[in-house]
């Protein structure tokens, strides 16, 4: 996911959709990773309620980078602040795009579905 200037109400509640799909994965959860891309620092509060919330949550800053970033994601529809979920393969493939209004259930199956077949990671 990509935020900027922070992490707001709507970024908060797809970290937690993320959370619960992750966990959802069962034996592949290793398998799956989350990291959130910051457009700048995050408030000391903010990282603190971040590590606290989502242990396993990876985050980075992109900063002066996050331009060159966002346009490996760029697409039609996107926002860099529109908290969409990117699915990315171990080799930093972009797969799936899902919009915040997505269903859990649907973002499940896919994941499962490539797990299954995926010969990388």
């Amino acid at each position: 996911m990509f935020a900027s200037g922070g992490c707001d109400q709507r970024c908060q509640q797809q970290l937690y959709l993320t959370r619960q799909i992750r966990l959802g994965m069962n034996k592949d959860v290793r398998r799956v990773q989350r990291l959130l891309v910051l457009d700048a620092m995050p408030e000391p509060a903010l990282a603190q309620q971040l590590s606290a919330e989502h242990e396993d949550l990876m985050w980075a800053v992109a900063g002066s980078d996050a331009a060159a970033l966002i346009e490996r994601f760029h697409g039609e529809g996107f926002s860099p602040d529109g908290a969409q979920c990117f699915l990315v393969d171990p080799l930093v493939n972009l797969m799936m795009v899902y919009d915040p209004e997505v269903p859990a259930k649907g973002m499940m199956k896919d994941l499962r579905k490539l797990l299954k077949v995926s010969q990388v990671g």
